[in-house]
């Protein structure tokens, strides 16, 4: 791996006729000047054009980017037709389950892994850990979702009705439903049933793993019981994950909106790293977050809410989308008649009716994944800011292992938020929050608060 320079990054930039911006000219000098370190952090707001960014690190050194948003990775495949996607193997519909060895020369996976031993290609995290070659330098887009994306492969539900787990399951027992599945795997390849057979072995592989990383960090997960089934969650992305993942990468890049550089020594553990926060390209006074508390929080009454949300929508003009949980969007909807609500199934379909006809989106789960740029919303509303309930076992465990991390947390889904409606330099909307708790709970996190959110604040 070799040093790159700063007129090597800009003569080619992403591949495109595109100049770069004069910040994405800043972020690649930084990169070249600082390309000895093993770790590189890059804290990037909405409108400096991150992808573009990892397009011209891969040109240059032929890194692999990796990202687990799939939305942002179909996004890289958009704007880069030349550039090769690989998403995991169990999104793609042409096969049997994640086995794609009896597939045929039609195989869009196959297709895709085959172009990945020799082309440049954006990967989500499992297709990478299983992919066909290692690479020296990984750039990771959208790197603060990487921990929850890797907990989630190891995170399992073993439900009374499918596994009948006893009063008191542990690691041995997850190994007798692992072995159970490889005979039944094996019994349905005897039978000539590929996908059965698939079914059986992922189920297997899958157990194997967790029962592995639960036997060798038994501190790192929780168990318990809720609703008659019995849970195996990770408290912390164990470091042999990471490291599957990493291979023998000799230099990581993360890149993100909001990483806090306690995420990234979580993720790069003892690799020694060099951090920059850009500020934004869009001018404050297009991106306000205005603090105008009601005393609301989770338990308010949906009446009140409402009332708030109301006084909003008189106040400022434009399309707008309001950030709740599923639970409260439905309770909100007796509310607002003619808004926009959805169920996590319809999510998508909603957000396209949104853009299509404006009006209100009552809106849960659109931290990210979302761009309403331009008039699709001028109006940002966070009625209760997003916190996770610590009373769960799961979430209970994380708030005693670490509470300042629950609250930082809840600040960058918040600074998420606030970021879903002003995506470009000549782009502006408002975001306002009623939730009393914003002072208490940004003051409290300040330090790790990327500076062009802080900027943007407004006291009311």
């Amino acid at each position: 791996m070799s040093g790159i320079s700063k007129h090597g990054l800009l003569k080619t930039f992403d591949g495109s006729s595109r100049q770069p911006r004069p910040l994405q000219v800043e972020a690649l000098g930084w990169v070249a000047d600082n390309w000895k370190s093993p770790g590189l952090v890059m804290q990037l707001p909405t409108g400096v054009g991150k992808s573009a960014i990892a397009r011209a690190i891969q040109l240059q050194t032929g890194a692999a980017i990796i990202t687990p948003n799939n939305h942002l990775l179909d996004q890289y495949g958009d704007s880069y037709p030349e550039l090769n996607t690989l998403r995991g193997a169990a999104t793609y519909d042409c096969g049997y389950a994640e086995d794609h060895s009896n597939c045929g020369d039609g195989c869009k996976y196959g297709q895709a892994r085959s172009r990945a031993e020799v082309e440049a290609t954006v990967y989500n995290p499992i297709s990478y850990i299983y992919g066909p070659v290692d690479n020296d330098v990984l750039v990771i887009d959208e790197a603060h979702k990487l921990p929850e994306f890797l907990r989630l492969l190891i995170n399992y539900k073993f439900s009374r009705a499918k596994y009948n787990p006893p009063k008191n399951p542990d690691a041995g027992w997850i190994r007798s439903k692992a072995a159970h599945y490889k005979a039944l795997g094996s019994l349905y390849k005897e039978r000539k049933d590929v996908r059965k057979a698939s079914l059986a072995f992922q189920s297997a592989k899958r157990l194997d793993r967790i029962m592995a990383l639960l036997e060798a960090n038994p501190g790192e997960f929780v168990t318990y019981w809720k609703d008659d089934d019995w849970y195996v969650e990770p408290l912390d992305v164990p470091r042999e994950v990471y490291d599957r993942l990493f291979g023998d990468a000799r230099k990581i890049i993360l890149l993100s909106a909001t990483i806090p550089q306690r995420w990234a020594k979580e993720i790069l553990g003892d690799r020694k790293f060099q951090f920059l926060d850009l500020p934004s390209p869009i001018p404050k006074e297009n991106r306000r977050v205005v603090f105008d508390p009601a005393g609301l929080k989770a338990s308010s009454d949906p009446a009140h809410i409402a009332a708030w949300i109301k006084r909003q929508l008189e106040r400022y003009e434009g399309n707008a989308i309001v950030h709740v949980t599923y639970s409260l969007g439905k309770q909100l909807s007796r509310f607002f008649p003619d808004a926009h609500i959805h169920t996590k199934e319809t999510k998508q379909k909603t957000l396209r009716e949104f853009k299509k006809r404006g009006g209100l989106w009552i809106a849960a789960g659109a931290s990210e994944g979302v761009d309403l740029a331009g008039d699709h919303a001028r109006v940002n509303l966070v009625p209760v800011l997003p916190f996770s309930n610590n009373k769960e076992p799961l979430g209970a465990a994380l708030f005693e292992r670490d509470p300042y991390n629950y609250y930082l947390e809840t600040a960058i889904q918040f600074i998420q938020q606030c970021g879903r409606t002003t995506r470009g330099v000549d782009d502006f909307s408002t975001t306002v929050c009623g939730d009393t708790r914003m002072s208490w709970l940004l003051q409290k996190v300040e330090k790790d608060l990327p500076r062009s959110f802080k900027e943007a604040l407004v006291w009311s």
